[in-house]
């Protein structure tokens, strides 16, 4: 961090430090619920690119509107985190996959003092779960994980398990609780944007919209399948079924597109290199023994460029 970052960053301590109360009263405001999904109202962030920060402090902090706690739990975070990646946090800069990996790996909050002085103990597993443009973005390691908590949570071995989202552009948190033999799905998201038009079905993806217009529906699109997914998986179904489903579909309509302007030889090189296809579908469906029916259309299509795929697809039909 440079020199003048800090010294602000050790003003605005003071500040905090002065303002500072007692009162840390979780508060837990159902304000909406739709598909069985509840809205808490969250502290609501109002700077860009530190959702992430928000998505961590609504973990270990439950539902705590007290500013100047966030204020301390971020700058105790952010100087901790400069200690291993010099540089990263020097201007409010957004939390980055390996930043949270390294974060949840080495229980980092629960080194904080803030954390010690006023966080939540209360016993709960926590995981990352990353989606965007239809597709489940975590490691084939990660899958596993994912798959056997949920079946720890649907089979009440445990009572809660926090999801710390990354959709898209946006990180938020998916709080999933038995309580009085319920389970409740709770949405905690530092944007408090309404449920209504998160869950719009009206909305669709536009390529003549602005870039960041297309990211922000892009974002409410993959919310709203995100939560299809998790409901899925709480009755029992096996997430890389559900990833390789989402994944083939993700390719057929890419492929379709193409093959409508006849460009299967920009498909293949721009759109989906074998190389991607592999990492995306292959691999996971030799990691869990999967066979891959769904793509069996690409076997009848006759191009010379799709060769090589079909010779790689046969090994998994």
């Amino acid at each position: 961090m440079n020199k003048y970052a800090l010294e602000e960053q050790e003003i605005l301590n003071e500040i905090i430090d002065q303002i500072f109360s007692s009162n840390f009263a979780e508060t837990k405001n159902i304000a909406e619920e739709i598909y069985k999904v509840k809205r808490l109202i969250s502290l609501e962030q109002y700077l860009p690119n530190i959702c992430g920060f928000y998505a961590l402090y609504n973990t270990y902090f439950e539902i705590n509107h007290n500013i100047a706690l966030f204020w301390k739990f971020y700058f105790e975070l952010i100087k901790l985190l400069n200690q291993t990646f010099e540089g990263d946090f020097e201007n409010f800069d957004e939390l980055q996959r390996y930043h949270l990996d390294y974060i949840l790996n080495n229980k980092i909050v629960q080194q904080l003092q803030v954390y010690q002085d006023f966080g939540n103990k209360r016993q709960k597993e926590i995981i990352q779960l990353f989606y965007g443009c239809d597709i489940i973005q975590n490691s084939i390691e990660e899958l596993s994980i994912i798959q056997e908590q949920f079946n720890k949570l649907r089979q009440q071995q445990i009572s809660n398990l926090t999801l710390i989202c990354g959709i898209t552009i946006h990180y938020l948190i998916i709080d999933l609780k038995w309580e009085e033999n319920q389970l409740n799905i709770y949405l905690i998201d530092s944007q408090n944007d309404s449920l209504t038009k998160l869950f719009n079905k009206q909305i669709i993806f536009d390529q003549n919209l602005s870039l960041e217009k297309r990211r922000r529906r892009r974002y409410k699109i993959d919310l709203r399948n995100l939560i299809m997914i998790l409901q899925r998986l709480l009755i029992g179904q096996d997430i890389v079924d559900i990833y390789l489903e989402y994944a083939i579909n993700a390719l057929r309509d890419s492929f379709e597109e193409y093959a409508q302007r006849k460009q299967i030889k920009e498909w293949i090189i721009e759109e989906y290199p074998l190389p991607v296809i592999k990492h995306m579908i292959f691999n996971v469906a030799k990691q869990f023994n999967k066979q891959l029916q769904k793509m069996s259309w690409i076997l009848e299509y006759e191009n010379e460029e799709l060769n090589e795929l079909k010779n790689q697809l046969n090994t998994f039909i």
